[in-house]
């Protein structure tokens, strides 16, 4: 699976269940449908975007959805929370 995200737009594209990294990526990119989107995490098992009040995003992955979670707060680096996530 894999997450974009769109700054302009503030959007998320999320996809799931690709055969392939680079399926994932661009199926992620297509949902989110902006020319400025960018993929931020891609993974096998759980993906997560942390977000905080500055408009900074990080992507996380792990094997369960707790562990993307801690892990896009750890890249992050500041206070925040999870915008979005997704698990195969």
């Amino acid at each position: 699976g894999a997450i974009a995200y769109s700054p302009s737009g503030q959007l998320f594209g999320r996809t799931k269940d690709a055969p392939s990294r680079a399926a994932a990526e661009s199926a992620a990119m297509g949902a989110c449908g902006k020319p400025d989107c960018k993929v931020l995490v891609s993974f096998s098992e759980c993906g997560a975007v942390a977000e905080n009040n500055a408009g900074d995003h990080a992507g996380g992955y792990g094997s369960t959805l707790l562990s993307a979670e801690q892990d896009a707060m750890r890249r992050l680096g500041t206070a925040g929370w999870i915008g979005t996530w997704l698990c195969n």
